[in-house]
């Protein structure tokens, strides 16, 4: 049965149907979304992409996030922002991160990232190893699309070019 009772195939859990994946799905539904009333829109368009760091595959995930703010319900209000996230395979190894540590890996990557205008750090949990998450304020949805284009053309595989086979 489907989630609405109805004789048929359900697809399987975790796995979205592609058809929701699709831009149109969005545009068909966002005009009944964004006529006055109580929603609070947010938004996040993503980017994953693999890279090699010391012989293992990180994923880099480049984000650009629309929130709708606590005052959205007052007045149209939005916070515009872009995120990028490094994040290691699960179970690196401690010792993969220290030597990481020990050649400036996370150094490189903290102080390129924060060049772009991000601020943010390396974080360390149990469960994920030391991962970083930089977050950069934009002002406007020109700095939107604009940020979009650097992001869309950014070669991250070369920044971390150095540190493929440590």
């Amino acid at each position: 049965m489907t989630a609405k009772g109805v004789p048929g195939k359900v697809p399987a859990q975790g796995r979205a149907s592609p058809r929701l994946h699709s831009p149109a799905v969005l545009a068909k539904v966002a005009p009944r979304f964004l006529k006055r009333g109580p929603w609070l829109a947010n938004a996040t368009f993503l980017i994953n992409r693999t890279l090699v760091v010391a012989g293992t595959s990180w994923t880099v995930s480049v984000g650009l996030h629309i929130h709708s703010n606590t005052k959205a319900l007052r007045q149209e209000s939005v916070r515009l922002d872009a995120t990028i996230t490094f994040m290691p395979p699960p179970g690196l190894p401690d010792t993969v991160q220290r030597r990481l540590a020990r050649v400036g890996f996370y150094r490189l990557i903290t102080k390129t990232v924060k060049g772009w205008g991000y601020s943010g750090k390396w974080i360390w949990q149990k469960e994920l190893g030391r991962y970083a998450c930089f977050e950069k304020n934009l002002d406007s949805t020109r700095a939107v699309l604009v940020e979009a284009d650097r992001l869309e053309g950014e070669d991250f595989g070369a920044l971390v070019s150095a540190f493929a086979t440590l």
